[in-house]
């Protein structure tokens, strides 16, 4: 469960400092990339619906800022990781 909150952690530093003027849109991407498949890994084999709505939600997201990265699309990110990490830790 640490490691989980470890990368659930991770994702928020990534959304808090994606805010700030100065942090690549790429970097970003790939931090939240990253710690997706790190919390994937360590949920595989649940069958929480729950979780795998949240995360198709969130990488609906993800991508919808990938062609256009914006401020308000790094707060709809942060938006969606509150159900993202709502279901991954229930």
């Amino acid at each position: 469960m640490t490691a989980l909150l470890n990368h659930l952690d991770e994702q928020d530093r990534l959304v808090r400092t994606a805010r700030r003027p100065g942090m690549p849109p790429e970097k970003f991407i790939s931090g939240l990339h990253d710690t997706m498949q790190k919390i994937q890994a360590l949920l595989s084999g649940t069958t929480n619906d729950d979780f795998l709505d949240a995360d198709f939600i969130l990488t609906e997201t993800i991508a919808a800022y990938e062609k256009h990265p914006t401020r308000l699309g790094v707060s709809e990110i942060g938006n969606a990781l509150v159900g993202y990490r709502s279901a991954a830790t229930s």
